[in-house]
């Protein structure tokens, strides 16, 4: 039940962090997409991953980076 440990251990560290709606929705759709491929790295563009959660580029990266400083994703 991996899955529901990364979910629980990201509300864990929201609590102090307050990841803003766009973190959280990048954070969900990174996990859905791990998921969906077996754990595999996720290969797609950052174009793509901003488009599918519906953000600028700008925003996306500003989000991914936030996640990256708390040590939720690797990039």
């Amino acid at each position: 039940m991996i899955y529901i440990k990364l979910i629980d251990h990201f509300w864990e560290l929201d609590e102090s962090w307050q990841f803003t709606g766009t973190e959280t929705r990048l954070y969900f759709y990174l996990l859905k997409i791990s998921y969906s491929q077996g754990w595999e790295c996720c290969m797609r563009s950052d174009a793509k991953i901003s488009s599918d959660i519906g953000v600028s580029a700008k925003i996306f990266k500003s989000a991914r980076g936030r996640l990256v400083e708390a040590d939720l994703i690797e990039y």
